[in-house]
């Protein structure tokens, strides 16, 4: 019997674009891997990828991908659409073609405009697939995303083992379900597409070197900064400080010589 087909997803988000005459661009967003997602002027436009925009790495999609890969019976994709630049033209064909059982999609509130559109456009194209959403858009409108568009699952907080659980059947809202300390040391490295892999950037603080890779040594977070979506909708960790906060991330960025 076939494995399931399993894509996590970083799909496409273009705004159009903005500006005079020759300095028009268009306006791209980012949020798998950005502590606060929004829209920026881009050097790329769709299907044509220029280097130095701002690109984070989707930490949560990476690890969860290759936790899956190790932990379910399925074939995994990571495909990072963001990083990729590519049109959603583009990006609806390979879901047409590929015919994915499962897609993991990770949102937040500022793109959710467009990635409703997306999920509704691949509920056209792949009726049977189950349709996974994640990311902080879970930690409070889970059960109303269920409600409007009748998908399969919304997993709360950082999704690896959640992701398995949905995997081995169960839906609905998934609680969190955050590592272990055993279970991060033991956890597999984050999942890298070699296509797009040296693209992820983030030019500061001033003086970084293009390429570089961008690394987590631990996770969590003891700070309580009120523009980050993380750790609070990530963790269940308010940011009021009434739970503990026992593991403390630090990003780390390499270059690449």
């Amino acid at each position: 019997m076939s494995k399931a087909k399993v894509l996590m997803s970083n799909p496409p988000w273009w705004e159009g674009k903005e500006g005079w005459l020759f300095r028009r661009r268009w306006r791209a967003g980012v949020r798998a891997g950005s502590r606060w997602p929004f829209t920026q002027r881009s050097l790329s436009r769709p299907d044509h990828w220029r280097r130095l925009d701002y690109l984070p790495y989707p930490f949560f999609m990476g690890y969860a991908a290759s936790y899956v890969a190790k932990h379910a019976a399925v074939d995994v994709t990571l495909r990072d659409s963001i990083a990729l630049r590519e049109s959603y033209d583009r990006y609806y064909r390979h879901l047409a073609e590929e015919k994915y059982d499962y897609v993991f999609i990770e949102s937040a509130t500022p793109s959710w405009p467009n990635d409703l559109q997306t999920i509704e456009r691949i509920q056209e194209l792949l009726p049977d697939a189950k349709i996974v959403i994640c990311g902080p858009i879970c930690a409070t409108r889970a059960e109303e995303i269920l409600e409007q568009l009748g998908i399969h699952a919304c997993i709360k907080g950082e999704y690896e083992k959640g992701s398995v659980r949905v995997l081995n059947g169960e839906a609905g809202v998934i609680e969190f379900d955050l590592l272990t300390l055993e279970e991060m040391n033991s956890a597999p490295y984050p999942s890298y597409d070699p296509i797009c892999a040296h693209r992820y950037w983030d030019g500061f603080p001033v003086g970084q070197r293009f390429p570089h890779a961008q690394v987590w040594s631990s996770r969590g977070c003891p700070f309580k900064c009120i523009f980050c979506v993380w750790p609070a909708t990530m963790t269940g960790r308010l940011h009021g400080g009434f739970h503990a906060r026992p593991r403390r991330a630090v990003q780390v960025q390499m270059h690449l010589l």
